[in-house]
């Protein structure tokens, strides 16, 4: 599917009549016009750009299956883990250096700043799980080169936004933005997700997805590639639940100049979620183009032209192969010579 295919006979009418006035919920229901230049725009993101990503993914595939078994080789007497004990010593070495903060009052006025200030920092660690989010966003960066982090739900019982852990392989990102501009125009993170959880999620009393009857079970790019990995990572053989579970994108993205979250199913061709991105800091709230992504981009090495970076896996992978392979050709000369 190419760029032509996707916007063949579209003027985008109905989004230009938008101009920068805030596009609602209600807009993108009741509006087909608009829904389906929106759509078109996501399109073109997904497919055509979404091709950028499928070497990077294969590597993600790679140092996962080298991080877990080093060698496929049936002949190998034995496996060495050079990458997983290099990742493990980064680790303790990163969280050993990490803070560990406790608030407390310099006078008697400040002693309810400091309790507020200690038990928020607590919920944040215990309650919202910070410290496991932490780890595995720093194994992501050190293995994968990427570490994400997304506001993606709502949690109901705390009233709170919640920040997810994403994996670097269902990220797809704006392919003309970088790390250190922050200017990605767009983030699209593929999920699976069902019909009970899309239904049961709220934010102040409402429920945030619409239209969820109109889902069908519709496929990613490179579905079948996936369940291939699936199955030789571990030996695992996929659920039916995996099958019955709905494909849905989550794009971050920038339309007419002002930032959205969007939930698109259907093999990306039906808006469920729709809500701009409110501001947060006063210059945000005095000017809205100047609001981000609720999105963290941990790189332990970025890379100018790259947005995933250089993770200490990609460096060592290849040592690791030629480790086991000089490992186990010497115990198998020594046993010949036995």
């Amino acid at each position: 599917m190419g760029l032509s295919d996707i916007y063949k006979d579209r003027s985008f009418q109905a989004l230009k009549e938008q101009g920068n006035k805030v596009i609602t919920q209600d807009d993108i229901k009741n509006n087909k016009e608009l829904h389906d230049d929106i759509i078109a725009k996501f399109r073109n993101w997904y497919y055509v750009d979404g091709a950028y990503v499928n070497d990077k993914r294969q590597l993600i595939k790679d140092l996962q299956n080298k991080y877990t078994d080093p060698t496929s080789d049936f002949r190998q007497k034995i496996k060495v883990h050079t990458m997983h004990s290099n990742i493990k010593a980064f680790m303790a070495a990163f969280r050993d250096q990490a803070m560990n903060v406790t608030f407390t009052d310099n006078q008697s006025i400040d002693e309810d700043l400091s309790y507020f200030l200690e038990k928020s920092a607590e919920f944040d660690a215990v309650k919202m799980g910070k410290d496991l989010k932490d780890k595995l966003n720093l194994w992501h960066a050190l293995l994968f080169g990427v570490g994400l982090r997304a506001r993606t739900t709502y949690n109901k019982q705390y009233q709170c936004p919640e920040y997810m852990q994403i994996h670097p392989d269902s990220w797809i990102p704006d392919v003309n933005g970088n790390i250190f501009d922050n200017n990605f125009e767009y983030h699209i993170f593929e999920t699976y997700t069902t019909y009970y959880d899309l239904d049961c999620i709220e934010a102040n009393g409402k429920n945030i997805y619409f239209d969820i009857d109109k889902l069908t079970r519709s496929s990613f790019i490179g579905d079948d590639a996936r369940e291939i990995h699936k199955k030789n990572q571990r030996l695992l053989n996929p659920l039916n639940d995996y099958y019955k579970s709905l494909r849905i994108l989550n794009i971050y993205c920038t339309v007419n100049g002002r930032k959205y979250i969007a939930s698109v199913g259907n093999s990306c061709s039906l808006i469920i979620r729709w809500e701009e991105i409110p501001a947060v800091l006063e210059e945000e709230k005095e000017n809205p183009y100047l609001i981000q992504f609720p999105i963290s981009i941990t790189n332990v090495f970025p890379l100018y032209e790259d947005p995933f970076g250089l993770g200490y896996g990609e460096i060592i992978i290849s040592p690791q192969s030629a480790i086991n392979k000089l490992t186990n050709l010497m115990i198998r000369k020594e046993e010949r010579n036995a």
